[in-house]
């Protein structure tokens, strides 16, 4: 059940920082956010790093009428390659640019 809440603070985050552009001038936490992402290198690190153990986590220790990561290793794999790949993009595209 942590592991959900841990996701949803993951995915809530993430929203926060795509939603900074539009919201940015009403809510200042936001912009901060943003900031901290794009200028903090060890923070985008370990972003991307929590969100492959979060993915990992939820495929082994799957809750509720999901399959168990032996049987639902396909549908798994469906999810977890295409974020891996994206992150890695991100990654690439953050990490050589000079702030």
């Amino acid at each position: 059940m942590q592991l959900y809440v841990l996701s949803i603070a993951y995915l809530l985050f993430g929203a926060g920082i795509l939603l900074a552009d539009s919201y940015g001038l009403s809510f200042a936490l936001l912009l901060s956010m943003r900031y901290a992402f794009r200028t903090k290198r060890a923070l985008r690190r370990l972003l991307i790093i929590l969100g492959m153990l979060i993915t990992l986590g939820l495929g082994f220790f799957s809750h509720g009428p999901g399959t168990s990561f032996p049987w639902g290793f396909y549908s798994y794999a469906q999810y977890f390659l295409p974020y891996a790949l994206l992150c890695i993009q991100v990654h690439e595209r953050l990490g050589g640019r000079e702030t």
